[in-house]
């Protein structure tokens, strides 16, 4: 199932990335191309992760609630919205959402953030511990089931 869904985004950022190239071709590089790509990839993989554990954890009746909480909270915890304060700066570095927008916006060279490295390896610690989550979840759901 999951691989599917993989297939299905990268298929869509495969189209996206193409479209993009051939309407700017002139303006960007293969390699700037292939930094947007991996970065959309890689922010994407341990959200799609999440959405598995909580397809396992939370009741169907549940879902969209918490598919509406999820969304609220990556709007207030991506960085972009809410004027940054000291504190708010100090409690953004662990949310996947800032990390992710930090990885879109540098790969596509809107500010001058070199924390790339920080940021993809911050995302795939976290589609490890989503992983875990969804594998837990899913051996507990084989386990009632049996």
């Amino acid at each position: 199932m999951s691989f599917v869904l993989i297939l299905v985004i990268m298929s869509n950022l495969l189209l996206i990335t193409g479209l993009a190239a051939m309407k700017t071709s002139s303006q960007e590089s293969l390699g700037e191309w292939l930094m947007i790509f991996a970065s959309l990839f890689l922010g994407i993989v341990p959200f799609l992760i999440l959405g598995i554990a909580l397809g396992y954890l939370v009741k169907p009746k549940n879902f969209g609630m918490t598919n509406s909480l999820s969304v609220l909270v990556a709007f207030l915890t991506c960085g972009l919205l809410v004027p940054i304060t000291v504190l708010l700066k100090s409690l953004l570095v662990f949310s996947p959402f800032f990390h992710y927008s930090q990885l879109i916006i540098s790969a596509a060279h809107l500010m001058n953030y070199n924390n790339w490295l920080l940021n993809s390896l911050w995302l795939i610690w976290l589609g490890c511990v989503f992983g875990f989550i969804a594998m837990s979840a899913y051996n507990r759901e084989q386990a009632i089931q049996s």
